[in-house]
């Protein structure tokens, strides 16, 4: 009697396992890849992702994230194989522009192929009347690195009207009022950044060069301090306030922190 109560529920468990569709186990897959991404564990969200069948639903983000994941573990070949095919599927995936772009300009060092490529991303996403703040950030901050400032306080300017809550758009456009000699402006958009998020040293420390450049000295060092609170080891930091020091007299100051720069 045993037996028969045994293989009965050996085989209530595998008609339940049977039940789950192949999707279900495909989901899974994708889920685990995603999972993988956020621990940075790039090689086995790869392999997740190669195991999505074509017919998922998500299978272009899964084509995509192994695009990226390779580009992380330094096979760029094989990064833009996938980017290339994720558009191939899907022609409006304008993500995989953006990743395209970032590849050529930070790890290929060709500025003309990313700007082609960030460019072909904002226009996808315009014809697509889809909405990502992301995509013109992206841009922007190529444009800051060509100092091209105008353009790219064009396209920061686009990204907050997308989201007025991204810091990082706020202090990128930051950068551009500094290079204006609007420091007003400057100091508003960080103020935003440093109230959505006061854990970023960067923002301290631009903070701290626009009141410098107001010969705000004693704000600037109250800034210039915080950032280092934050992360002790930005040595233009600790030149900058060496500048700072020197401006309000405190020589044996500046002299250290010029010491810990070098």
């Amino acid at each position: 009697m045993k037996n028969i109560v045994f293989l009965t529920y050996i085989l209530f468990i595998f008609l339940y396992s049977c039940s789950f569709s192949a999707n279900d186990k495909e989901i899974d897959y994708y889920a685990f890849g995603k999972k993988n991404m956020k621990k940075e564990n790039y090689k086995k969200a790869k392999r997740y992702f190669l195991n999505v069948n074509p017919e998922h639903k998500n299978y272009a983000d899964a084509l995509n994230e192994i695009g990226y994941c390779y580009s992380e573990l330094g096979n760029l070949d094989s990064a833009l194989f996938y980017f290339h095919k994720t558009i191939e599927l899907r022609p409006d995936y304008y993500i995989a522009y953006s990743n395209i772009a970032w590849a050529y300009e930070y790890r290929i060092k060709n500025n003309d192929s990313a700007l082609f490529y960030y460019n072909k991303a904002v226009i996808t996403l315009e014809e697509s009347n889809y909405s990502d703040h992301i995509t013109y950030f992206n841009r922007g901050v190529f444009y800051i690195e060509q100092k091209r400032h105008n353009l790219a306080l064009a396209d920061l300017n686009k990204s907050l009207e997308i989201n007025p809550e991204y810091a990082l758009s706020l202090n990128r456009r930051s950068l551009c009022y500094t290079e204006f000699g609007e420091y007003d402006l400057a100091l508003s958009d960080l103020h935003k950044a440093i109230e959505i998020n006061p854990f970023n040293s960067v923002f301290y420390y631009n903070q701290g060069k626009n009141y410098f450049l107001k010969q705000e000295f004693n704000r600037a060092l109250r800034a210039y301090n915080k950032s280092l609170s934050i992360n002790a080891i930005n040595s233009d930091c600790y030149s900058n306030r060496g500048l700072v020091y020197t401006k309000l007299g405190k020589i044996d100051s500046a002299f250290l922190d010029f010491v810990t720069k070098l």
